[in-house]
């Protein structure tokens, strides 16, 4: 167990999946974790369905707490700064899970004494199936961050450069993988299917498929070939997708994901 004292500010979606992998897997307990939220009913939810306790406000978070997770929006970054900077102590920790925003600019905001551990985690953290790319400068910091998120799923240690990136593909990506459930889908009902039924059978499909690749040492590339019989349907409907230059249009997708992350990060 973390034997530290942890305050979440803000707690949406990710940081209720972040705060529910630390109980689940028993990383912290509820009486050691402290919430604050701009929404009160949220607040009210979360002590209610955690057990944990919560804030009046930043600045009581921060004295109150050794590690600070930052769960805002990025465009929310110096207004949380303004306020919790005088409270921020050598000591503390912050923990940033914020899209596109560098460690360097976080001890701009915090103050260049300030301990960081970026992160970027995913919505699979609601399930505790998510992939979270973690950094750090202090080898102690990066074990402490690699601890907090091994709550929620998988962890991967890589250098901040690669961040962009990251949220690009992980981060954003399970909206890319929804995105085409819902193509698929909504296809399936155009076919004549009714809606329950076009939802089993593509959404146990996208599951069948996630499982087949996590569990083979074969590259997507082979698995995709096994399905595709020379003259069949698959292959029929991957030179459609080719023809429409699908690739070229992915890998354009992704690239201005990257250079949303980096405008993010300018503030």
């Amino acid at each position: 167990m973390l034997r530290k004292k942890i305050g979440f500010l803000g707690c949406g979606n990710m940081g209720k999946g972040i705060l529910a992998g630390l109980l689940g897997k028993r990383i912290a307990s509820p009486g050691d974790i402290r919430v604050y939220d701009v929404i009160p009913e949220k607040l009210v939810r979360i002590k209610r369905q955690f057990k944990v306790k919560t804030a009046a406000n930043m600045g009581e978070l921060v004295k109150h707490s050794d590690i600070v997770v930052l769960a805002i929006k990025p465009q929310d970054l110096s207004a949380a700064s303004r306020e919790i900077r005088p409270n921020l102590k050598a000591t503390h920790l912050l923990v940033t899970i914020l899209a596109g925003v560098s460690i360097k600019r976080i001890r701009k905001e915090f103050g260049s004494h300030v301990r960081v551990v970026r992160a970027m985690p995913n919505l699979g953290a609601t399930i505790g199936e998510a992939v979270t790319a973690v950094t750090s400068s202090r080898k102690s910091d990066l074990k402490t961050g690699n601890h907090i998120f091994s709550g929620c799923g998988a962890v991967l240690n890589l250098p901040e450069k690669y961040f962009d990136a990251v949220t690009a593909l992980s981060g954003s990506g399970p909206a890319y993988f929804f995105h085409l459930i819902e193509l698929m889908e909504k296809e399936a009902v155009r076919l004549g299917l009714s809606e329950s039924q076009a939802r089993l059978l593509v959404k146990q499909t996208a599951k069948g498929a996630a499982l087949l690749a996590c569990h083979s040492e074969e590259p997507a590339s082979i698995l995709r070939q096994r399905v595709t019989s020379k003259g069949g349907t698959t292959e029929a409907a991957l030179n459609t997708l080719a023809k429409g230059n699908f690739p070229g249009l992915f890998g354009r997708a992704i690239s201005n994901a990257v250079k949303r992350a980096k405008e993010l990060g300018r503030g």
